[in-house]
């Protein structure tokens, strides 16, 4: 019987023991807690930041909403795609809704570098030990 080795060790071929089984499990379920305490913390910066400035709060939702607008617009896209029956981007149609997209996406660049010196400026203002400290401790 062979070996595999995954990103998790070494595997023997063919149906695994219930032991690698629960260990991969319980890989997974460790994982999943670090995601969501990663998402929780990121939540916390975002309020915090939002709190001490009010230009990054509005910058925030200013990108929110060009996010928004962006996915609306690849939908439109998938279905001019899907009426011309094309992809070929030299048809009118998909060529102006390219070019919309293209358009949505150079604001949202200039929105996002503005943004970054934002958050510059608000993570000056937030007391980052604290919320630094709260995350180690999770």
């Amino acid at each position: 019987m062979g070996t595999r080795v995954y990103k998790y060790g070494l595997v023997p071929i063919g149906y695994q023991p219930k032991e690698t089984i629960e260990e991969l499990y319980r890989a997974n379920k460790l994982w999943n807690a670090l995601v969501q305490i990663n998402r929780e913390n990121l939540a916390k910066w975002y309020d915090a930041r939002c709190r001490v400035s009010e230009e990054y709060r509005s910058k925030l939702d200013e990108l929110d909403s060009i996010k928004e607008c962006i996915t609306q617009v690849y939908d439109a896209l998938r279905a001019a795609r899907q009426e011309e029956g094309t992809k070929d981007e030299s048809n009118p149609r998909l060529k102006a809704e390219r070019a919309v997209i293209e358009r949505l996406k150079a604001d949202k660049k200039v929105i996002e570098s503005d943004l970054e010196c934002l958050r510059n400026e608000a993570n000056k203002q937030v007391d980052t030990k604290t919320l630094n400290d709260e995350f180690r401790a999770e």
